[in-house]
């Protein structure tokens, strides 16, 4: 029978290769030192080809910040996850956006990357280093968990350069790197044979514990953070389907404020939130926790130096209407779905509360609300616009998702409403869309020789306004006018 490695002593000490060290001592090169000096700090552990066990014990290391979000071995790639100096944490950013967007194309089909199991990582934790890669601007660490639940996860991790456009000497990079990360010493690392035990001893005897969170040697569960507020949409007038035609990904921004992000043949892989400020898009991926800022030029989205994502229309509409409520629904049919619900893949709670609203709990301690309806034994989401149509199905005391099957099983009660529940903010109703009017509204044109402001009377302020001499352009969203001495000279 094969045995699960678990955090253990490993005797032996590493040693920098002989090739490593020849190469440095014929180059001289900055970063074949660095990178010497990087990997000789390090014993790997090697798994085996499908990562569910480990073949070889290497060193075992300390998680110092919070943020690192790992993925079951099952998903075909590692989750991406980056160490900011700016605010002291790890977390996923645009690598971690466009990974996931890599892991539903590779999934096999009718998967996404939503559909992998996660967890967290907090502050101490610990896991195994099975590579290290040397990027031109930082080093990457490839993690290995232990198994929790009988599952195990693993994770990429970038520990970036100060200074992007310089290589670090070694001893002020291996500085920065044990901030984040240090190997346990040998004798440290012969205790995590009890915890082993323990959590065998409790998996035996039916307590185990959910994906987000852990157990200190105390035998106490620490909580992954909860800090982080409901989250409230802000309305907005920036909308559409926007288009990257490299991995033909769509991104679809709402006017609730919600977004979605699917592969080409509609194989959801990001939801989250998004604001605009000036010329700043400002994404929060719900799950992963992730922020990524783009630029609006015209029709376009830049993300970084690259990436560009063209508008290819309107966003569509939901299939459900906001705050619709079906005809038919009663106190009664919600009190029926009331309660807590547990997703165990991925420690998702999720609230149904009895008024028609919702809150979903995720692992990162995240919380987003929502309105739903009842349609029969069907929970229908009804906001935000992202996941609008969701359909789960009431089975007994669980609820499945009509389109991927995963389910929660409830756990306990829910309170009156979300503010009984004492949530930091409360969910605002969102207004049912208006009737259709009797006739359509006017049509604005630009004409000819019309002045700058009846221009900026009828289209409002331009989004950018170039002045060569006499001559002056005013960008608008889907139009550019041009004026010649204060009156329009031509209209694109």
């Amino acid at each position: 029978m094969t045995r699960l490695w678990s955090f253990r002593t490993a005797a032996v000490a590493a040693i920098p290769s002989l090739a490593a060290i020849l190469l440095v001592a014929q180059t001289g090169d900055p970063m074949a030192v660095l990178q010497q000096k990087v990997t000789s700090q390090f014993k790997l552990t090697r798994t085996t080809a499908d990562r569910t066990d480990i073949v070889t014990a290497g060193d075992i290391i300390q998680i110092h910040k919070d943020g690192l979000l790992m993925y079951t071995v099952e998903s075909p790639m590692p989750s991406s996850n980056s160490y900011s100096y700016k605010n002291g944490k790890i977390g996923q950013g645009w690598g971690g956006f466009g990974k996931d967007l890599a892991i539903t194309m590779a999934a096999p089909e009718g998967t996404t990357a939503n559909d992998y199991q996660r967890r967290p990582l907090v502050a101490e934790e610990k896991c195994w280093v099975t590579g290290i890669h040397m990027d031109k601007d930082g080093v990457v660490f490839q993690l290995y968990s232990d198994p929790y639940n009988d599952v195990r996860y693993y994770a990429n991790l970038k520990i970036p350069f100060a200074n992007k456009k310089e290589v670090p000497s070694a001893d002020a990079f291996l500085a920065a790197i044990h901030e984040v990360l240090t190997v346990v010493p040998q004798d440290g690392q012969g205790n995590d044979q009890q915890a082993e035990n323990q959590q065998n001893n409790n998996q035996q005897s039916g307590n185990q514990q959910d994906p987000g969170t852990s157990t200190d040697q105390g035998g106490q569960q620490s909580a992954t953070a909860q800090s982080n507020p409901v989250s409230v949409l802000q309305p907005s007038t920036f909308t559409g389907d926007y288009v990257v035609q490299s991995a033909r990904a769509h991104m679809i921004f709402f006017p609730d404020g919600s977004f979605k992000a699917v592969t080409a043949d509609g194989k959801l892989f990001q939801l989250g939130q998004f604001r605009v400020i000036g010329s700043t898009l400002m994404i929060d991926s719900w799950s992963p926790a992730a922020s990524v800022t783009m630029q609006i030029q015209g029709n376009s989205l830049f993300a970084g130096r690259s990436t560009v994502w063209t508008r290819a229309g309107e966003a569509p509409a939901p299939s459900i209407a906001p705050g619709q409520v079906f005809q038919g629904t009663t106190d009664a049919q919600r009190a029926a779905f009331a309660g807590e619900y547990l997703r165990q893949a991925d420690g998702q709670r999720t609230t149904v509360f009895p008024d028609g609203t919702f809150k979903a709990t995720l692992a990162s301690g995240r919380v987003i609300p929502g309105q739903y309806s009842v349609d029969g034994n069907a929970l229908i989401i009804t906001a935000p616009s992202a996941v609008a149509g969701q359909r789960d199905t009431l089975a007994g005391d669980k609820l499945v998702s009509e389109s991927t099957s995963s389910f929660s099983v409830r756990v306990g009660d829910a309170p009156a409403s979300m503010a009984a529940a004492g949530s930091p903010a409360s969910l605002q109703a969102i207004p049912p869309p208006p009737p259709p009017a009797d006739t359509p509204p006017p049509t604005v044109s630009v004409k000819m020789g019309e002045s700058k402001d009846k221009i900026t009377t009828d289209f409002g302020q331009p989004t950018k306004t170039v002045k060569l001499g006499v001559k002056e352009i005013y960008y608008y969203k889907d139009m550019k006018v041009t004026f010649m001495n204060g009156k329009v000279s031509n209209i694109e």
